[in-house]
């Protein structure tokens, strides 16, 4: 299941040059209207407080958000742990993360492809598989020894959702997805 890591890194890459690309563009270039500037990442407290208090019956149990970037490329970012027993880990444990690349399509636009590549994979060890979620491209990968999931999610072509689990059944994952409130997210500003 590394090649969806592989993937991703290359996405992001694809993403991160387009930008560095634009930024680097002849003077004559220079000479044209400007084109519109992606719009600027929506406030990490709103994206903290969009954070579910419980998932797949899990308590959050910490909650933070950050604004970060260098030059064009801004990102916020809120995070939350979740746990059916903070003293037993091995009882269930999900990391939720959204990221908002400020509609930056250059950056999104390979995620986005990730996402949209069809996949369906499924064996002894797991499965991992492309889909929607919600009308949002998703991929789900869970591996069934030691109960791991990632599920990640495209929301409004700008949010990015990544959820981490372990400790949670096969069945207990593949709910998730349905449980967010993907149209709330996708609805701020």
């Amino acid at each position: 299941m590394n090649i969806t890591r592989t993937i991703l890194a290359a996405a992001l890459m694809l993403g991160a040059a387009q930008v560095t690309g634009a930024q680097d563009k002849p003077a004559e270039d220079k000479d044209k209207a400007p084109a519109s500037q992606p719009a600027a990442p929506i406030d990490y407290k709103k994206l903290k407080e969009s954070l579910p208090e419980t998932i797949a019956g899990l308590k959050r149990t910490e909650a933070s958000g950050e604004k970060s970037g260098f030059g064009a490329m801004k990102i916020s970012q809120a995070h939350a742990s979740y746990a059916k027993d903070k003293e037993k880990p091995e009882a269930g444990t999900i990391e939720l993360m959204i990221i908002d690349h400020g509609a930056n399509k250059d950056v999104v636009q390979g995620i986005g492809q990730l996402l949209k590549f069809e996949i369906d994979k499924e064996g002894d060890e797991g499965f991992q598989k492309t889909l929607k979620i919600q009308e949002q491209p998703a991929m789900q990968q869970y591996t069934n020894e030691g109960k791991s999931g990632t599920l990640q999610i495209l929301v409004s072509d700008r949010y990015y959702i990544t959820i981490n689990t372990t400790g949670l059944s096969a069945d207990e994952f593949k709910k998730i997805g349905d449980e967010l409130k993907l149209k709330d997210i996708a609805a701020l500003k």
